[in-house]
Formats: C-alpha cells, sequence, structure tokens
C-alpha cells in the first residue's frame, strides 16, 4: 500500500482557484462516499482550509489513483483536468509522508509556524475516522503527524512571535486605516478564525475604554452564537438581518463566515457607501479571510472601499519571518526523523506481501521442480537426496535475493510502486494473490 497525495495550496493556486475546491464540514460525507466508490482508493484523508485543499490516500495502484482524485477534483471544481493540472501538485511515499509532517508543524503554511494548521489537520483526521474513510495506513500517517506538529511547537521557537491568519487580517486593517483603538470594527462570522481575530481585536484595545462593546460587533448568522462570542470578548452581538446597518457604521470589517458564496454584494456595498454620510472618515476597510470569499471582488473598485482578500496577508506574514529561520533546520530535522521512522513502518506493511509472494511462488516452483526430478531419477540414498534439495533451495535464494534485496531498498522512495508493480509482473504475481 502507497501513500499518495493530490492536492493546491497558496502557492500554486490563488485563492479563485482554491475557493472552488473548499469543502464545509458538512459536505464531507459525501467526498468521501464519491472519492471510495473508486476501487484504486483504499483509504481516504482529505484537508480542506482556507489555503489548502490536499487529498490523501491509500492505494496498492498509485496511477490509477491519481487519476481518480483529479478527475474527482476537477468534477467538484467545474475546472477540467488540464487547466487544474497546472495548480496541482501530486506526490507519493516519502514526499507525500513529508509533506504532511511539515504541513502539520506549520513549515508549509503562508504564516511560518501557525498554530491553526495543527488543530485542522486534526479536524480532518477525525471527520474521516467519523465517516470511516481511513484505515490503518492512514490512520497510522495521521497520528504521527500530529505527533510532529506538537513535537516542533514544544522542542523549537518555530512560533516565537508567530501571527495567524486572525491576526494578520487585524494586522493589515491597522497598515491600511490607521489606529485599530479608534474604529468601529465589524467582525463577521463567529466560528473559529472570527474567534481567533476577535480576541486579537479585543488585545489592542484599552480595557478602560468604557465604549469597548460599542467599538466591536459581531455579526453571524446564528445570532446565539453572535451573542456567545460577544459576551465572551465584551463586544456587541448583531443579528446577520442587520447586516447592512453595521457595515454604514463600520470603520474596518472582517468577515470569515462558512458561507458557500458572497454574503456581501456589489449592490449591497454601494447601498452601503452612498448612505454613510458625513462621516470623519469616509474609507471603509474589508479583509476578507473566508474561503470561498464572502464579498463580490468587483466590490473592491467602488470608492473608499478597500478590499483584501486571505492572499493580500502574505506580506505581513513575511514581516514575522527572520525572528522564526532560526527555528526552521531544527523544526526540519525533527520532521526527517520522523519521516524515517514512519517509512521503517510503512515499508515493512507494504512490501512485505510481496517479498512473502514471490518468495512463496519460488518455493512452491522449487517443490515442484524436485517431486519431478526424484520421479525420474529413481532410488537416491537420503543423503543425496538432502544435497539436491539444499541445492534446489540455494539456487533459488540467491536467485530472487537481489530483487529482494532492491524491493526493500526502493519502498520508501518515490519509485517504490513502480518496483513493486514489476516485481509483481516479473514473477506473475497477481494482486491480491498471498497478500
Amino acid at each position: 500500500m502507497y501513500v499518495i497525495l493530490v492536492g493546491m495550496n497558496h502557492k500554486t493556486a490563488p485563492v479563485e482557484m482554491r475557493e472552488k475546491l473548499s469543502f464545509a464540514k458538512n459536505r464531507m460525507p459525501d467526498v468521501y462516499s464519491s472519492l471510495l466508490d473508486d476501487p484504486s482508493l483504499k483509504e481516504c484523508i482529505v484537508v480542506s482550509t482556507c489555503n489548502r485543499t490536499e487529498v490523501y490516500a491509500a492505494s496498492k495502484d498509485v496511477e490509477a489513483a491519481t487519476d481518480s482524485i483529479k478527475g474527482f477534483l476537477s468534477s467538484q471544481s467545474g475546472v477540467n483536468v488540464q487547466t487544474l493540472q497546472d495548480h496541482l501538485y501530486t506526490l507519493t511515499c516519502r514526499k507525500a509522508i513529508e509533506h504532511l509532517f511539515r504541513v502539520a508543524a506549520g513549515l508549509d503554511s503562508m504564516i511560518l509556524g501557525e498554530n491553526e494548521i495543527l488543530g485542522q489537520v486534526s479536524d480532518a483526521y477525525e471527520m474521516a475516522c467519523a465517516c470511516r474513510s481511513s484505515g490503518v495506513i492512514l490512520n497510522t500517517l495521521f497520528q504521527r503527524a500530529i505527533s510532529v506538529g506538537k513535537k516542533v511547537r514544544t522542542e523549537t521557537g518555530i512560533c516565537c512571535g508567530v501571527v495567524s491568519v486572525g491576526s494578520a487580517a487585524v494586522q493589515l486593517a491597522t497598515k491600511v486605516f490607521g489606529c485599530v483603538k479608534e474604529s468601529n470594527v465589524l467582525l463577521i462570522g463567529a466560528g473559529e478564525i472570527g474567534e481567533l481575530v476577535a480576541k486579537y481585536i479585543i488585545s489592542m484595545l484599552d480595557p478602560s475604554v468604557e465604549d469597548r462593546a460599542s467599538r466591536i460587533t459581531v455579526c453571524n448568522r446564528s445570532y446565539d452564537r453572535a451573542v456567545e462570542l460577544a459576551n465572551k470578548i465584551g463586544a456587541s452581538p448583531a443579528p446577520f438581518d442587520d447586516l447592512e446597518g453595521h457595515l454604514i457604521d463600520a470603520d474596518i470589517v472582517i468577515s470569515c463566515t462558512a458561507s458557500p458564496g458572497y454574503i456581501i454584494s456589489v449592490e449591497q456595498l454601494r447601498y452601503v457607501m452612498d448612505r454613510r454620510g458625513n462621516r470623519p472618515k469616509d474609507d471603509i476597510v474589508i479583509i476578507d479571510i473566508a474561503v470561498p470569499r464572502d464579498v463580490e471582488p468587483e466590490a473592491g473598485k467602488l470608492e473608499n472601499v478597500y478590499l483584501y482578500n486571505i492572499d493580500d496577508l502574505q506580506s505581513i506574514a513575511d514581516e514575522g519571518l527572520k525572528q522564526r529561520q532560526s527555528a526552521l533546520a531544527d523544526a526540519e530535522r525533527i520532521v526527517k526523523e520522523k519521516v524515517d521512522v514512519f517509512l521503517r513502518w510503512l515499508n515493512s506493511s507494504s512490501v512485505t506481501p510481496v517479498i512473502k509472494s514471490i518468495t512463496e511462488k519460488a518455493a512452491d516452483i522449487r517443490d515442484e521442480e524436485l517431486t519431478a526430478a526424484f520421479s525420474k531419477l529413481g532410488e537416491l540414498t537420503e543423503r543425496e537426496e538432502r544435497i539436491i534439495r539444499s541445492m534446489a533451495k540455494s539456487i533459488v535464494s540467491r536467485l530472487i535475493a537481489t530483487p529482494i534485496k532492491q524491493l526493500k531498498e526502493q519502498a520508501g522512495t518515490d519509485q517504490g510502486h513502480l518496483y513493486t508493480q514489476v516485481a509483481r509482473s516479473l514473477f506473475g504475481i497477481k494482486k491480491g494473490v498471498r497478500e
């Protein structure tokens, strides 16, 4: 069984493409059902965040599994495979394992060392378990990845001064608009990211300010959730039906809902801007960190509207990079060590059945030929029969020794599955036989 990864992230695809492949939690049972309809995919786990969508799979047929995943992603996104291919990366064996470990450790994130991704990897694993789409291979892989993520954060300084996506959004707003302390902030979305954003905003405000609650408004489709978060941080809750009214009063808007489509259109924002009146500040800064996006992109062309999406956070992320670079080498060392450990386990589980099949088939042929030879030789002494049997065993063992050694050595490389397929073909071993 081989580990395969097909995915896209913020390095290979813009948000316009990533949002086409963003899977909400309530869709995951159907996603897994569709993926596992293909017999080449034995196990699957999907990691879908604002910055990446990655499909991890365990399969005995790398080519068929890879084609199946790409076909699935194409059908889900509505983008043909040829176009989609330009934004995808396909990794197998060691490279796929190393990639996941780096993701969990925060080494492949837009913001080096970010903490949220570890929780997202853990959530993806738990969802796959709930949907029964994973098995021994991917369960072990993701358990090890989560352990690596924790170890890197505990033993290195990779999180030193780290900013999350939420805090980066607030920093961007500060850069563009000026002092957040004196601004009216509207937070749309009260989920996990929304709460992180809210906490960061609160940390920047003076706790002695009496009208603090009036400065921050939490708006959410579920009003109860908006009230819960507002009470927790000392802000004001708002029903979603009052969104336009609160947009009129806002200086800074940070939107991070899980809506499948736009919640703010160009026309809505044009209406809002026409009714802002003689405000001290005409500008409104909107930072849309949702994937799929919450705000219609064309809204950014309106006068006095400064619209940013999650990809615009890269410059903020780069600012905090230097102080964490020194910890990168230690983090990469931990990842490499743990990849080696996992590969030793995986290799034994992936090539052992094939090696066993080769050994058993060789032994069967040896015994058949010995039986035929003895029937022709007539009476032999016990010593003569023992010598012939020993010679036959030695010849067979020496003939298969080199192929078996190569299989073991290549099992953990990107070409490992090809060696196994060639071995099956050369020795006439059918898939599933003796495995």
